[in-house]
C-alpha cells in the first residue's frame, strides 16, 4: 500500500514510519533479512538421510502398520456380530446405534435422514446401489467405506415427488466403525523424501525459535502494538 512505482526502501520506510508503524516494520523486515541470509544458506542445503535413520523409519511403518490391521480386524469382527444383533430384532437399531456407533449421529440413534446418490459420491457406485436394492427395513452387511465400517438401515424409500431434492431418495440410519488408518506401500526413495521433509521441519522450527531468542528486536505490546 505505500509502494509502487519508482519508489526505493528508503521511500517505503519513511511512508511507513509516518504512520507510526516503524517499530513493526524494523521488526519484521530484520527477521525477514535474517531468514533469507541465514536460514537459505542452511534450510535450502540438501539435507542427508542415514541408512540406519531409513531402516528405522521403514520398520516403524511396519509396526504401525500391522497394529492399524489388528485394530481393523477387531473392528469387522465386531460389525458382523452389531449386524446378527440387529437383524435379530431384540434390540432396535437406534439402541445400537447409540451402544456401537463411532459418528455424532449416534446422538440421534445413527439417523442420517434423507439420503441421495450424490450424498455418496467419494464411495463405489455399489454402496449406493446396494442400498436401492433393499427393502425398506432392511439392514446391510458390514461394508467397508472410504472411512470406515458401516451397517445401514434403510428407513424409507421416499419417491422423486416426495423427495426435498426431486430425486429419488433413502432414509437411512447407520451405525459406524472407524478404520484405523495404514501407511501405502512406499518405495526407498519416497521414504528418503518424508525424512528429509520431516528433518527440515524440525530444523525451521528449531531455526525460528533460536532466531527470535537470539534477536536484540523488541516486540511491541499492548496499545503501541495496536496504533
Amino acid at each position: 500500500m505505500f509502494g509502487g512505482k519508482g519508489k526505493t526502501f528508503a521511500d517505503v520506510r519513511k511512508a511507513v514510519v509516518a504512520k507510526g508503524f516503524a517499530d513493526l516494520f524494523d521488526r519484521d523486515f530484520a527477521l525477514d533479512v535474517k531468514l533469507n541470509s541465514v536460514f537459505a544458506t542452511t534450510y535450502s542445503n540438501e539435507l542427508t538421510v542415514t541408512e540406519a535413520e531409513l531402516a528405522k523409519v521403514k520398520q516403524n511403518v511396519v509396526d504401525y502398520n500391522k497394529r492399524a490391521a489388528a485394530t481393523n480386524a477387531l473392528q469387522e469382527a465386531r460389525g458382523r456380530e452389531i449386524v446378527k444383533e440387529a437383524r435379530k430384532g431384540k434390540i432396535d437399531f437406534a439402541t445400537l446405534a447409540e451402544k456401537y456407533s463411532q459418528d455424532e449421529e449416534k446422538e440421534k440413534g445413527g439417523a442420517m435422514g434423507e439420503c441421495i446418490a450424490a450424498d455418496f459420491d467419494s464411495e463405489s457406485p455399489v454402496y449406493w446401489e446396494t442400498l436401492t436394492r433393499m427393502k425398506e427395513g432392511g439392514i446391510s452387511d458390514l461394508m467397508m467405506t472410504s472411512e470406515g465400517y458401516e451397517i445401514v438401515r434403510v428407513n424409507r424409500k421416499i419417491k422423486p415427488d416426495d423427495s426435498l431434492s426431486g430425486e429419488s431418495a433413502l432414509d437411512l440410519s447407520r451405525i459406524f466403525l472407524r478404520r484405523a488408518y495404514s501407511f501405502p506401500e512406499q518405495s526407498a526413495e519416497e521414504f528418503r523424501d518424508d525424512v528429509i521433509q520431516e528433518k527440515r521441519e524440525k530444523f525451521f522450527k528449531e531455526f525460528l525459535v533460536k532466531l527470535v531468542k537470539s534477536s536484540k528486536i523488541s516486540y511491541p505490546s499492548g496499545q503501541k502494538a495496536l496504533r
